[in-house]
């Protein structure tokens, strides 16, 4: 019996997770994830008695990465924009909010989600379900990332957020198309960052069988990659470019987007494994 190409698995795989990304409101584990019914997600419960201090922080990590926007336009000697730009992108503000409170939470619901799975002795109830461990894992995912937030505010606002730095973009910079470039990073970056948390977690959820320590390289991946991919380390590289709005809009989201391909084919791949150790 002939063996598929690794390319004809992956697009089958894919196939799998996107068709339950559609029927979504309905899958049962996606609605067993969100807690429609069933167990509810046990660090979800946790996460919120600890609200009011994951809130604090929060709102200072979410003002100090906003202020760097205007510590850059500020140094360049844009003054009179840095004032308009924090009139017009309140809705900024609440997205970067919601990005680093989408962050923090996406990973306690992705990291523990195979491993709790596991240790409650619920996994090999679910594989005794209809549906393939692709499937399985792509029900769970989706269904923990949309309690991660509200998913049609924060796009409507981060597309808001978007348009307002690419007009910003196109008064600093003589280019339309690097204008685009601006925007279209800006408001494509929040929703990368949030999904990028969450297929970290997962990745690791499905190596790691201990919910605990999963949850945990879960955020120290996360911090890690942050501080090499941090709009600090992307403002100092503009700033020795030319076109510095550009590489500081557009280099933490396009990396994003690499790191989460590379995720997804590691998920992906982690799955193939898991279904051909249970057959």
């Amino acid at each position: 019996m002939s063996v598929p190409a690794p390319e004809t698995l992956y697009r089958h795989q894919l196939g799998q997770a996107l068709a339950v990304w559609r029927h979504r409101a309905e899958h049962p584990i996606c609605r067993r994830e969100r807690g429609d019914w069933g167990r509810p997600h046990p660090f979800h419960r946790q996460i919120l008695r600890y609200a009011p201090l994951v809130l604090v922080g929060v709102v200072i990590l979410g003002g100090v990465g906003f202020g760097v926007n205007q510590a850059a336009l500020a140094a360049s000697g844009l003054d009179s924009l840095a004032g308009a730009f924090c009139l017009l992108c309140l809705p900024g503000l609440i997205v970067r909010l919601m990005t680093v409170y989408g962050a923090i939470m996406a990973p306690a619901l992705t990291a523990p989600s195979i491993g709790g799975e596991e240790a409650a002795g619920t996994w090999e109830m679910l594989r005794a379900t209809p549906y393939s461990v692709t499937e399985i894992v792509a029900a769970k995912f989706f269904g923990a990332m949309s309690e991660v937030t509200n998913w049609s505010i924060f796009l409507f606002l981060s597309a808001i957020f978007g348009v307002v730095t690419g007009i910003l973009g196109l008064l600093v910079s003589a280019s339309p198309l690097e204008a685009v470039a601006v925007g279209l990073g800006t408001a494509f970056g929040p929703p990368l960052s949030i999904l990028f948390a969450g297929l970290l977690g997962l990745a690791i959820s499905l190596r790691v069988r201990d919910a605990t320590p999963a949850l945990a390289l879960s955020y120290g991946g996360l911090i890690l990659f942050r501080l090499v991919n941090g709009e600090l380390v992307w403002m100092a590289i503009g700033q020795a470019m030319e076109g510095w709005l550009v590489v500081m809009s557009t280099g933490p989201p396009f990396t994003t987007l690499i790191a989460c391909c590379v995720l997804t084919v590691v998920v992906l791949a982690q799955v193939r494994r898991r279904s051909l150790a249970e057959m």
